[in-house]
């Protein structure tokens, strides 16, 4: 699973669920100029993991002509 979130972990949080085949996941309709954090977290029969360090993205401020409205993870 991807967590994206523009807030606080407990309350902000959109889940992007990726299949244990797929090797890549993508976040789309980001605001400009907006910071968001990603986290990711496993998850099988067992259990589920810890999440990840917190990687912090920032997204371009609008009319600038590389503005990211899409964001792709990739293992």
């Amino acid at each position: 699973m991807l967590f994206v979130s523009t807030g606080t972990w407990e309350a902000d949080i959109d889940r992007v669920l990726v299949p244990g085949q797929q090797t890549a996941a993508g976040v789309f309709n980001l605001r400009p100029a907006t910071t968001y954090h990603l986290r990711i977290v496993a998850e099988n029969e067992i259990g589920t993991s810890e999440p990840s360090d917190t990687v912090p993205i920032i997204t371009a401020e609008e009319g600038k002509s590389h503005c990211v409205t899409e964001m792709f993870c990739m293992s």
